[in-house]
């Protein structure tokens, strides 16, 4: 198993395929593996690099709170594309990821060919439209009763969760990436999430090709993601029919689709 040492811990990263780089970066309490989708389709076109995110996955979990944050997660990811010797490439966040991948956006333009941006927002979530689960309850599990009980919480409370679980399959994919995460990871990478601060006055900064995908169903992200739209110059925007927030699962073909004209428009272009 593949792991690099970079800013003080090791981080667990896969790489297949030829081809220019096609970076993917996951959400919150997910790993690599939730782009099982993605990697099939791509790798025939593309070098395709995925990691799991400090305290996630097989990646090395810090106990300290100070060691998670948006901030931090981007330099780890400009330290692995170093390693790998990646000048350029193509970079695709989901969620949280999405986070990374505007942040990483903001300090190394230079090293993107283009952006894709999946089912995320500049800082700003509408909470309003989904059931907001109780943070402190969710770090009372984890630090008490271990990932186990949260993953049954969240079966039990989350609707964003409700179409993936709703398929064995998928349930037991998300299920497998869900345990992997270690309470104090899962606890401080949330907290890196609601402690981010928004970056929607700073999108006029981004120039680079932007793709925006968001599942018709994944309600909280519908306006932050015109939002995104609306900030980078350029950018197209495509709502993935029947989708909700883990819209690479959930519907794989369109995403794939998308993402794959999107990144022959931008070869085209140049």
């Amino acid at each position: 198993m593949p792991s690099q040492r970079m800013n003080n811990l090791e981080l667990y990263y896969e790489v297949v395929g030829e081809g220019w780089p096609l970076v993917f970066v996951h959400g919150f309490s997910g790993n690599l593996t939730g782009w099982a989708f993605q990697i099939p389709a791509f790798a025939p076109h593309y070098q395709t690099v995925c990691f799991d995110l400090r305290g996630h996955g097989r990646s090395e979990h810090p106990t300290s709170p100070e060691a998670y944050s948006i901030d931090l997660f981007a330099a780890d990811l400009h330290g692995l594309l170093r390693f790998l010797d990646v000048e350029t490439c193509y970079l695709v966040g989901h969620s949280m990821g999405g986070m990374v991948a505007l942040e990483f956006a903001f300090r190394h333009q230079e090293m993107l060919r283009a952006l894709v941006l999946m089912d995320t927002s500049s800082g700003e979530i509408d909470r309003h439209l989904g059931v907001v689960l109780p943070r402190d309850k969710l770090e009372e599990l984890a630090r008490n009763q271990g990932m186990e009980a949260v993953f049954e919480f969240n079966l039990a409370h989350n609707p964003q969760l409700q179409q993936l679980l709703a398929d064995p399959e998928l349930k037991h994919l998300y299920k497998e990436q869900f345990l992997l995460n270690s309470p104090h990871g899962y606890i401080y990478s949330g907290r890196a999430v609601e402690g981010w601060v928004p970056v929607t006055g700073r999108l006029s900064q981004i120039k680079m090709p932007t793709l925006i995908l968001v599942g018709e169903n994944d309600l909280p992200f519908l306006r932050p993601s015109q939002v995104l739209h609306q900030g980078i110059a350029g950018s197209e925007l495509v709502v993935i029919p029947g989708a909700g927030h883990t819209s690479m699962a959930e519907a794989p073909e369109a995403v794939n689709q998308a993402i794959m004209d999107f990144l022959q428009r931008v070869d085209g272009s140049r």
